[in-house]
C-alpha cells in the first residue's frame, strides 16, 4: 500500500502503524479516508483536495508541514499532535478547532470554515494565524502571542477581547462588526488594518504600529485615541473626519503617505498636500469645530512655515467649512 503512494523509505511498527522518513504525498486522489495508519513522518504530509471527512490514520507527529485543506472535514480529531511546519485546514466544514495540535512551528491557516470561536486551537504558533472568512463571534481560544501575522478579517466580531496580546507582524481585523478596538495589542510590529467596521473611535487601539495603519470606511469623526506612532502609511479615508486631531505624534513625513480623501477635512488638507501640514494644522488650531470655520490668516502662516506660496483667498471654496479672515 505504501509503495502505491510513492512511499518507499518507511518502517512498519508492531501496531501496524507506519513511520516514514521523508514526505507523504496523498493529495488530489479523491480519498474519502486514509487507508494507511501513520505514526511519525519526518517530512511533510499532504492530503489536501480530497474528500476526507476524518483525519483518522494521520501521523501523530509531523516534522514538516501538514496540509489537509479543501476536504470535507468537520473535525480535526485524529490529526497530528505536533507539527513542525505549517498546518493548513482551510476550506473545510469545521465548526470547532478541537483536535488541533497544541504546537505548530509555522503558519496555522483555518480560514474559510464555519468557526464561531478559536477554542481548541493551538496554544503556540510560530508564524501566522489566519482565521478569516469564518463565523467568529469571539476570539476566545486565541494564543496570547503570534510569531507572525494575525488575520481575523471577514467575520462577525464585535470585539477583539480574547485576541493575541502581541503580534510580531501584521494585525488584520477588517470587515467585521467592531464598534471598539478594545482587546487589541498595545504594540504591533507590522501593520494594523481595522477597515470596514462600525468604529466611531480609535480609543483602546494599538499605541504603536511599526508598519501602516488602515482605518478607512468606518464612522470616525476624530482620530483622537489612535496610535501615537505609525511607521509607514496612514489610511483613514471614507470616514466623517472634520479635524485631524489625534494624528500620530511620531510619523515619517519623508517616506510616509497619508490618505484622507472622502472626509470633510480632506478639503482643508488638500490645500497644502503635504504630510508635514498635518502637524501645523493641529498646532495652529486651523479648524474651529465649534462653528466649522477655517482661518485664512492661519492658512497663510502654515504656507509660510512650509516655505510655499499661499493659495489665494478667492481660490478657496469649502463645502463643509466657512473660510474667515
Amino acid at each position: 500500500m505504501c509503495n502505491t503512494h510513492g512511499i518507499y523509505n518507511y518502517t512498519i511498527n508492531d501496531d501496524l502503524s507506519v513511520d516514514v522518513v521523508g514526505h507523504v504525498f496523498m493529495r488530489e486522489l479523491g480519498l474519502e479516508k486514509l487507508s494507511i495508519k501513520f505514526r511519525n513522518v519526518t517530512g511533510s504530509f499532504y492530503c489536501s483536495s480530497n474528500k476526507l471527512t476524518s483525519l483518522e490514520g494521520s501521523p501523530e507527529k509531523v516534522g514538516g508541514d501538514f496540509l489537509c485543506d479543501r476536504n470535507q472535514l468537520t473535525t480535526l480529531k485524529g490529526g497530528p499532535k505536533e507539527v513542525g511546519g505549517y498546518f493548513h485546514c482551510y476550506g473545510n466544514k469545521l465548526d470547532t478547532l478541537e483536535g488541533s495540535p497544541e504546537k505548530v512551528g509555522g503558519d496555522f491557516c483555518c480560514y474559510k470554515n464555519s468557526l464561531s470561536d478559536l477554542v481548541g486551537g493551538p496554544i503556540s504558533i510560530g508564524f501566522d494565524l489566519d482565521c478569516s472568512f469564518n463565523n467568529l463571534h469571539t476570539l476566545e481560544g486565541c494564543p496570547r502571542e503570534i510569531g507572525g501575522s494575525f488575520n481575523c478579517s471577514n467575520n462577525n466580531l464585535t470585539t477583539l477581547e480574547g485576541g493575541p496580546e502581541f503580534v510580531t507582524n501584521n494585525f488584520k481585523c477588517s470587515d467585521n462588526e467592531l464598534t471598539s478596538l478594545s482587546g487589541s495589542p498595545r504594540k504591533i510590529g507590522g501593520g494594523f488594518r481595522c477597515s470596514e467596521n462600525k468604529l466611531t473611535t480609535l480609543e483602546d487601539g494599538p499605541e504603536r504600529v511599526g508598519g501602516s495603519f488602515f482605518c478607512e470606511e468606518n464612522q470616525l469623526t476624530t482620530l483622537e485615541g489612535g496610535p501615537k506612532e505609525v511607521g509607514r502609511y496612514f489610511h483613514c479615508n471614507s470616514n466623517n473626519l472634520i479635524t485631524v486631531d489625534g494624528f500620530p505624534i511620531h510619523f515619517d513625513h519623508n517616506n510616509g503617505i497619508i490618505i484622507l480623501d472622502s472626509n470633510p477635512v480632506y478639503e482643508v488638507y488638500k490645500l497644502f498636500d503635504s504630510t508635514e501640514a498635518i502637524e501645523y494644522i493641529n498646532e495652529e488650531m486651523l479648524i474651529n469645530v465649534d462653528d466649522m470655520t477655517v482661518s485664512y490668516t492661519v492658512i497663510e502662516e502654515i504656507f509660510n512655515t512650509l516655505g510655499e506660496k499661499p493659495v489665494p483667498y478667492n481660490h478657496i471654496n469649502f463645502e463643509h467649512y466657512i473660510l474667515v479672515d
